[in-house]
């Protein structure tokens, strides 16, 4: 399968995760949290969540958009022309 069809899933599905956690059910809601947290949650009553570490689909998204940015032809709003301030 090519890697930009499955990165563009996974950032699809990250933009969405709060809609599908609402629509999972408890199994879906077991995977997808293993795919953002793969170590799990942590706890504790008197500091709350601790630190999670994420998963590599976020390493990967961030790095496939880094490397887009840096080939990009676009250019910056900011570089094309004055910014003209209170519109």
């Amino acid at each position: 399968m090519d890697s930009e069809i499955l990165i563009d899933f996974g950032i699809n599905m990250i933009k969405n995760a709060a809609k599908l956690w609402r629509i999972a059910d408890e199994i879906e809601k077991q995977r997808l949290q293993a795919v953002i947290f793969p170590e799990g949650l942590t706890y504790d009553f008197v500091n709350g969540f601790g630190t999670a570490k994420t998963g590599d689909l976020y390493l990967l998204i961030k790095q496939f958009e880094d490397t887009n940015i840096k080939n990009s032809t676009v250019v910056a709003a900011s570089g094309f022309e004055p910014l003209t301030p209170g519109l």
